[in-house]
């Protein structure tokens, strides 16, 4: 990710990040396939036959195997290579570039580099003024830092509001995806319950069951192997799939042509609504906020109504989506806020917010799951109690991070990012 922002420019980082971040995603789903060579059978007294489960051993042998293959080929090849508006500054400035392309361009007193507007967009032509060139020059922009070191970033209040907002969304995200084999357990603990009490109303409550299982070409069995490995699929494609469309959305909206095309005229249908044609510029922190409501909302939903394993699939395709968009989302905002020279430091700091949420919900979901079990006298939690109230920890948790993202928005970022 850090090759990538570096070697392309400032207007495509959405792009830039999330093509890296979707290959990231599919992870799961590629290696939840791979999962099923490193099982072992094993007789069970619940079952009738065999059962199968994942061989820890020969699987995270495996993966630290894979991990230092690839981090090898990653050290080897990977260089930042440099883009044209990189080339051209360095050429203004007399340095000689890649390839040989050496310029010396004459720049007036004051002129900025990232603030200056070019004389073509006033309609001017070799700097005279003609019947299109604007009265009034635009008001500079502040220019970004080039340069920024890691006390000043400790000293900013943004960051350590983004970071909390980081904590807060991804980390109940974290929690689902690590305890996913609790909750679906926990789901599915009702209906094995009922079946082994024979209870005649169990029968339907199962359908959903049924059918999901026969989504996932396997019968259904006391630990749900292969609801577990549907729904971390899920999560994975729906995680990687919005991380593609954010990240191209989000350039779109959040790079706005600051003046209008005059060729560009509205449509009827448009002159018909009162819509201008005019193309609205969206702040890539809407896409984060959006997230954060989404999560609320199913966290609160499912501590109130998942009884059912057909529940799971507003969870799942949730969580999946919505932590895409935080992962693509928020190293783009550093990248735009923040200077591209320092962006590694700085996306690597914020890494650091979403592995202390996630050590926080996953160990308490843990905590409460056996409270729960205590209670119910069993070795594991059975029904919504086991999740419910970590569940409702995560709605509120992901409802004030939607509210932070507001107060950066409002207080630091507007019309930044």
């Amino acid at each position: 990710m850090i090759a990538a922002t570096r070697s392309f420019p400032e207007r495509h980082t959405g792009l830039v990040i999330a093509v890296p971040c979707a290959i990231f995603g599919l992870s799961p789903l590629f290696l939840s396939n791979l999962a099923r060579f490193f099982t072992s059978a094993h007789d069970t007294a619940s079952t009738a036959g065999a059962a199968e489960e994942l061989d820890p051993g020969r699987w995270l042998y495996f993966l630290a195997t894979l991990l230092g293959a690839v981090n090898l080929l990653g050290a080897v090849g990977l260089k930042v290579i440099p883009w044209e508006e990189e080339q051209d500054q360095a050429a203004g400035d007399g340095e000689a570039v890649p390839g040989g392309l050496e310029r010396s361009l004459t720049r007036p007193p004051g002129y900025d580099t990232e603030c200056a507007v070019s004389t073509a967009s006033l309609g001017e032509v070799d700097g005279v003024p003609d019947e299109r060139s604007a009265l009034l020059p635009r008001p500079a922009e502040p220019a970004k830092a080039e340069t920024q070191t890691l006390a000043e970033l400790l000293r900013s209040p943004a960051f350590w509001l983004f970071g909390v907002v980081f904590l807060l969304a991804t980390g109940p995200c974290e929690m689902v995806m690590a305890c996913l084999g609790g909750v679906i357990e926990a789901v599915i603990g009702v209906h094995a319950s009922a079946s082994a009490r024979g209870s005649a109303s169990a029968g339907p409550a199962r359908v959903p069951l049924l059918v999901l299982s026969a989504l996932a070409g396997a019968p259904v069995d006391g630990q749900g192997l292969a609801l577990r490995r549907l729904h971390v699929q899920v999560i994975s494609i729906f995680n990687t799939l919005s991380r593609l469309v954010v990240g191209a959305l989000s350039d779109y909206l959040a790079n706005v042509p600051s003046a209008p095309d005059p060729a560009a005229a509205p449509k009827r249908w448009q002159l018909a609504l009162g819509l201008s044609g005019a193309r609205p510029r969206v702040s890539r922190l809407a896409f984060l906020l959006l997230a954060c409501a989404a999560l609320s909302a199913v966290f609160l939903l499912s501590a109130a109504t998942l009884t059912t394993p057909a529940g799971l699939w507003a969870l799942t395709i949730t969580v999946g989506a919505a932590y895409g968009t935080a992962f693509t989302s928020a190293p783009a905002v550093i990248r735009s806020v923040w200077p591209a020279s320092a962006f590694g430091r700085n996306w690597g700091l914020l890494s650091w917010f979403s592995a202390l949420g996630a050590a926080v919900f996953t160990p308490l979901f843990g905590w409460l799951a056996d409270k729960a079990a205590s209670r119910q006298g069993g070795e594991v939690a059975v029904g919504r109690e086991a999740f419910e109230g970590v569940f409702v920890l995560a709605g509120v948790s992901c409802a004030v991070a939607a509210g932070m993202v507001g107060v950066l928005w409002r207080g630091w970022w507007r019309n930044k990012v």
